[in-house]
C-alpha cells in the first residue's frame, strides 16, 4: 500500500468536544466535535457544513445531504448508505470502514480524500471531480464513474466489477490489483496504470468496445 504522505490527511485538534447526538438540519454548521453512536434515517438536511470533526459509528442512512461540505473530517465505521450527497465538497477527508452502498456523490468535488476498506457498491460518482483521491481495499462493484474526472488517483485492491466508466477521465491513476471484470465504457480507462494480470482483461474490454472479433481460423 502506498505511503499516506502522498496526500494531506485531515487536521484535527486534540480537544474535540464529545457528543452523542446532533440536531441534523439544513445549513447546520458542525465544528470541532467528536460525534459517536448517533443514528438517523431518511432525514432532509441539505447544505450541512462540517469542519475539524470526527464521526464514529454514526448512521445517516437514506438522508438528503445534498451540498454537504466537509473539511478536515474523519468518518469511521459510519453508514451513509443510500444518502444523497450530490454536489458536495470534501477537503482532507477520510472514510474508514464505512458503508456507502448506493450513496449519490454525483457532481461532488474531492481533494486529499481517502476511502479505506469501505463497502460502496452501486455508489454514484457521476461527473465528480477530484485530485489526490485514494480508494484502498474497498468494494465498489456496479459503481457509476460516468464522466468523472479523478486524475492521478489510486484505486488499489478494490472490486470495480460491472462498474461504468463511460466518459471518465482517470489519466495517471493506478488501479493495480482491482477487479475490472464486466466493466463498461473501457475508453474511460485510457491513461491508467494496471498490473499484468489486468492487462488481458482490459484488452478484451477494448476489443468489445470497438466491436473487434478475433478469429484464428476464418472461413474461406
Amino acid at each position: 500500500m502506498p505511503p499516506t504522505s502522498a496526500i494531506t490527511p485531515p487536521s484535527l485538534p486534540d480537544d474535540l468536544e464529545r457528543i452523542s447526538s446532533i440536531a441534523l438540519a439544513p445549513h447546520l454548521e458542525v465544528l470541532d466535535v467528536f460525534l459517536s453512536g448517533f443514528h438517523i434515517e431518511d432525514q432532509r438536511a441539505p447544505s450541512v457544513r462540517m469542519e475539524s470533526s470526527r464521526l464514529e459509528d454514526v448512521t445517516w442512512r437514506g438522508c438528503d445531504l445534498r451540498g454537504f461540505e466537509a473539511k478536515d473530517v474523519v468518518f469511521e465505521r459510519c453508514d451513509l448508505s443510500a444518502s444523497d450527497l450530490s454536489e458536495s465538497r470534501f477537503l482532507r477527508v477520510e472514510f474508514r470502514s464505512c458503508r456507502l452502498s448506493g450513496a449519490v456523490l454525483s457532481m461532488s468535488t474531492f481533494e486529499d480524500v481517502r476511502f479505506v476498506e469501505c463497502k460502496a457498491g452501486l455508489i454514484n460518482l457521476r461527473m465528480a471531480e477530484g485530485e489526490r483521491v485514494w480508494i484502498l481495499g474497498s468494494s465498489l462493484h456496479d459503481a457509476d464513474f460516468y464522466s468523472a474526472t479523478l486524475l492521478s488517483s489510486r484505486i488499489l485492491d478494490c472490486d470495480l466489477s460491472l462498474s461504468e466508466f463511460s466518459g471518465a477521465d482517470l489519466r495517471g491513476s493506478r488501479l493495480q490489483r482491482s477487479r475490472l471484470d464486466g466493466a463498461r465504457g473501457a475508453a474511460g480507462l485510457r491513461g491508467i496504470e494496471v498490473d499484468s494480470n489486468q492487462a488481458a482483461l482490459l484488452s478484451k474490454l477494448l476489443l468489445e468496445l470497438h466491436e473487434i472479433t478475433v478469429d484464428d481460423a476464418p472461413d474461406d
